[in-house]
Order: structure tokens, then C-alpha cells, then sequence
């Protein structure tokens, strides 16, 4: 089972999601949605990895991040996998309507 681990990019497209649904419904119920979204990716992600392909758009701008989808289909999540230290490295939650593709550059200047 790989390690999963969010980062500030992470809260911070997640947190984009929440403020999108907050003005549709009340805070608490937006920050549960997410919540969830967040927990249905690691588990998906932690069980196998590879099974999520590298996402093209994003490779035909050098950058390798491979693309979960959530189950309803309206959600991505890009992230990086290493398979020497089995670790993935979630970067960004977007609605798949949303130019995913112009949040890696948020991406590439806040990787360590």
C-alpha cells in the first residue's frame, strides 16, 4: 500500500472546491463534500497507484502527474508517484470543468 501525502497545493485546490460549493450550499455541508473527496482519493490512490494514468495534457508540458477521477466523475485529482519510496504526492483537486492546467503553475513553484 503506497504513502499518501497532501500538501499545501492540496489544501489549497481543495479549499478553491470548498469556496466554489459554499456559495451553493451551507459551509458545513461544502467542507463534508470535501472532506470526502479527499478521503475517496487517498484510499483510492494508497490501493494502487499505478492503476491511474499519467495525465497527457499535463505531460505534453513536461510535468508527470498522474489522474484519479472521483467516482461521480466531476472531480480530478494530479499527483506525483515514486516508485522507489512507493509515495504519492497529491497536487491538485479541480473540477474537471475547471482549466485544471493552468493550476500547474501554482503546482511547479510550490514543489520542495
Amino acid at each position: 500500500m503506497a504513502t499518501v501525502i497532501t500538501t499545501r497545493t492540496t489544501e489549497q485546490t481543495l479549499n478553491i472546491i470548498q469556496s466554489f460549493k459554499a456559495t451553493r450550499m451551507p459551509i458545513s455541508q461544502a467542507r463534508n463534500e470535501v472532506s470526502d473527496l479527499l478521503e475517496e482519493a487517498i484510499v483510492a490512490i494508497e490501493a494502487n497507484p499505478l492503476q491511474y494514468p499519467v495525465d497527457i495534457h499535463a505531460q505534453a508540458l513536461g510535468v508527470m502527474l498522474r489522474r484519479w477521477m472521483d467516482s461521480s466523475g466531476k472531480y480530478t485529482c494530479l499527483f506525483r508517484y515514486h516508485p522507489v519510496t512507493d509515495t504519492a504526492i497529491l497536487d491538485i483537486f479541480a473540477s474537471t470543468r475547471q482549466d485544471y492546467l493552468s493550476l500547474l503553475y501554482l503546482v511547479q513553484i510550490s514543489r520542495p
